[in-house]
C-alpha cells in the first residue's frame, strides 16, 4: 500500500488578498478560535499534523497555546521554521507518530484527511499521541465543488481538487469519526470546511508529557 500524501493544488489562501478568500478565511478562523475557546484552559502542548508551511500552527500558537508542528515534507517544514522561528516543527508522517515520546492534549489536522491513501490508520495514529482532544478539518465536498466550478477550475474533474481522493459530507464525516471510536463535542460548518472536535473516550487525560 502506499501510504503518502497525495499531491494537489497549491494555493496559500492564508496570504491572498482576493476579498472573497480573505471573507472565507475571516470565518474559518472565527470559527476555528470559537472551538478551541471551549477547551484552551485544558491544553498544555499541542500538535498541528500536516502542518504545512506553519501559518495555522502560528495562529494557535498566537492565542497563547503551546504548539508544535509536523508534515511529511522536509522541504515544507525548512519553510515553515523560516517563517515561524520560536515554533519546534519535525518531519514526520501522520502514519508513523508512535516515535513520539510524549503526548498532546490537543492534535490539531486541517485539511488533509481528504489526501490520505489510508485516514482510517492515520485516526488510529493520531490517538496515539492524543491525551484527549483531536480537531480535525476537511472540504465540505459539495460546497468546495461548487467553489472550484464558480471560479472554472476543474471543470473535468466535477470540481473535485486534484489530490482530494476522500470526499465527505456533514453526515458522512460524521458516521467516518464515530466509526473510529472517538467521541464528537463539537461539529460546525465553516462555509467550504467542516470542523470536528473529537475526544477519545475513556483515555487518561493525566498522562505525562
Amino acid at each position: 500500500m502506499n501510504i503518502d500524501y497525495q499531491g494537489g493544488n497549491i494555493y496559500n489562501k492564508y496570504e491572498s488578498k482576493n476579498p472573497l478568500v480573505e471573507i472565507l478565511m475571516k470565518k474559518y478562523f472565527n470559527d476555528l478560535d470559537s472551538i478551541i475557546s471551549q477547551i484552551k484552559e485544558e491544553v498544555r502542548l499541542a500538535i498541528e499534523i500536516g502542518c504545512g508551511e506553519g501559518y495555522l500552527t502560528q495562529h494557535i500558537n498566537d492565542l497563547g497555546i503551546k504548539i508544535e508542528g509536523a508534515d511529511i515534507y522536509q522541504k515544507i517544514v525548512d519553510i515553515a521554521i523560516n517563517l515561524h522561528p520560536s515554533i519546534p516543527f519535525h518531519t514526520q508522517s501522520i502514519y508513523d507518530l508512535s516515535s513520539y515520546d510524549k503526548h498532546y492534549d490537543l492534535v490539531l489536522v486541517s485539511e488533509v484527511m481528504e489526501h490520505l491513501d489510508d485516514p482510517e490508520l492515520a485516526i488510529r495514529e493520531i490517538i496515539k499521541v492524543s491525551n484527549k482532544y483531536i480537531l480535525l478539518t476537511v472540504p465540505n465536498d459539495v460546497i468546495f465543488r461548487l467553489a472550484n466550478i464558480s471560479r472554472l477550475r476543474y471543470l473535468r474533474n466535477l470540481g473535485n481538487t486534484p489530490g482530494h481522493i476522500n470526499h465527505w459530507s456533514e453526515n458522512s464525516f460524521r458516521k467516518f469519526l464515530k466509526k473510529q471510536g472517538l467521541s464528537i463535542i463539537q461539529f460546525r460548518c465553516s462555509t467550504l470546511w467542516l470542523m470536528a472536535l473529537c475526544r477519545i473516550p475513556g483515555r487518561n487525560d493525566q498522562q505525562n508529557h
